[in-house]
C-alpha cells in the first residue's frame, strides 16, 4: 500500500555498506520531545555511493511504518543538509522542529465522531517493513482535520460522505499523543473507489468537551474509551438463545424430514420410469428380433423356390436334345 514521509532528521548510529546504509536518527517534534526513527538507505545502482555519518544533518523522503511502536523509514530520496562531526550528541537547542509531513493509503475501520470544533475517526493500513523485513504490519493511527475548516468542505457536514470500510489517500502532519498514540492532522482527503472491507465497528458518545489538555490528547483517550467499551462483556441471555436454539432444531428436523421424503418419492418415481424404460427398450428390441427372423426366412424362401425354378427349366431344356439325338441315329441306320 502508498505510505510516504518526508521529514529532517540528524543521524545518531550509523552503519554504511555498498549496497545500502541503516542506522538510528532523531527528529525534533518540539521543544521538550524529539522521537528516534530507524531509517535504511538501499544505493541506487547507477549512483555514486553516499556515506553518512554520525551527526549529520538529513532531510529524508520514503516509505514510513511503525512496528511494535518503533517507527522506521525506508529511504528513497536522502539530501545532507549540514555535515556534522562524527560522535557529536544530539542538541535540541540547534536542531530545528519538524513535523513529518505523510501521505497514506488507509481503510476506516470506525465511524465518525466530534470533539470540540474536530471530526475524528479511527483508520488502518498494512506494510512490509524492509528495514526489519516483516510483512504484514498492521499501522493504526486516528486521523482529525477541524469541522469548520472550508479546506474539507467536500467531506459533507461533520464528514458525512466519508463511509466506513471504504478507502482513501490521506495526507497530513505525524503527531503523538502523550500516551503514544499516532494522530495524523489531515492536510487532504481523496476518495479511492474500491471494494468496502469489514470491521468491528464500535460505537460510542459523538461529543466531549473539555478545556484543560490539548484536542491531541483528548482525541486518543476518547479512541482508547472506545476501545475499552466494545471489549464489555454481552448480557447473559442464554435462556433466550436456548429457547431459541431448540425451536430452530425442531424446524430443521422437520424440515430435513419433508426434505428426506420427498427424495425418497423422487427417486422411487425415477426408478419406476427407469424400469418402464427398460422394458420397452426389451420389447422393442425382441420385435426387432423377430421382423429380422421373418425376412431371413422369406429371402430363404424364395431362394428356394427359384433354385427349383432353374432345375425345371435346365431339365426341360435338356430333353429336346435327346430326342434329336435318337432321331439322327435311327436316319443314318436307314441310309445304310
Amino acid at each position: 500500500m502508498l505510505t510516504h514521509i518526508s521529514l529532517l532528521i540528524i543521524i545518531i548510529a550509523v552503519k554504511n555498506s555498498r549496497s545500502c546504509s541503516h542506522g538510528i536518527a532523531r527528529y525534533k517534534l518540539s521543544n521538550q520531545s524529539t522521537q528516534t526513527i530507524k531509517w535504511k538507505y538501499f544505493i541506487p545502482a547507477d549512483s555514486p555511493i553516499q556515506q553518512f555519518e554520525a551527526g549529520d544533518i538529513v532531510f529524508f523522503s520514503g516509505k514510513y511504518v511503525v512496528e511494535s511502536a518503533e517507527q522506521c523509514v525506508i529511504v528513497a530520496y536522502a539530501s545532507i543538509i549540514n555535515s556534522g562531526n562524527p560522535g557529536r550528541k544530539f542538541n535540541t537547542n540547534n536542531f530545528p522542529i519538524c513535523d513529518p509531513h505523510r501521505m497514506f493509503y488507509v481503510g476506516i475501520n470506525q465511524k465518525l465522531m466530534e470533539t470540540e470544533d474536530f471530526i475524528h475517526f479511527s483508520a488502518e493500513c498494512t506494510e512490509y517493513n524492509s528495514v526489519t523485513g516483516s510483512n504484514n504490519i498492521k499501522i493504526e493511527m486516528t486521523i482529525l482535520y477541524p469541522s469548520q475548516s472550508v479546506r474539507f468542505k467536500y467531506l459533507g457536514l461533520l464528514g458525512a460522505n466519508i463511509k466506513t470500510g471504504n478507502k482513501y489517500i490521506v495526507s497530513g502532519l505525524v503527531k503523538f499523543s502523550n500516551k503514544g498514540r499516532m494522530m495524523i492532522e489531515a492536510m487532504n482527503i481523496d476518495y479511492v473507489k474500491s471494494a468496502k472491507f469489514s470491521y468491528n465497528i464500535s460505537k460510542s458518545p459523538s461529543t466531549i468537551k473539555t478545556n484543560t489538555r490539548s484536542i491531541i490528547d483528548i482525541i486518543a483517550d476518547n479512541v482508547k474509551s472506545i476501545n475499552s467499551q466494545s471489549k464489555k462483556p454481552k448480557l447473559d441471555t442464554s435462556s433466550k438463545e436456548s429457547d431459541n436454539i431448540t425451536t430452530s432444531k425442531s424446524y430443521e428436523t422437520s424440515k430435513t424430514s419433508t426434505t428426506k421424503k420427498e427424495e425418497h418419492g423422487s427417486s422411487s418415481e425415477k426408478k419406476e420410469q427407469i424400469h418402464i424404460d427398460s422394458e420397452m427398450s426389451n420389447n422393442y428390441q425382441e420385435k426387432k428380433i423377430k421382423q429380422d427372423k421373418d425376412e431371413c426366412a422369406r429371402y430363404s424362401e424364395r431362394d428356394e423356390e427359384n433354385s427349383q425354378n432353374e432345375e425345371q427349366k435346365e431339365a426341360f431344356q435338356a430333353k429336346p436334345k435327346k430326342r434329336s439325338t435318337r432321331l439322327n441315329k435311327k436316319k443314318k441306320e436307314k441310309k445304310q
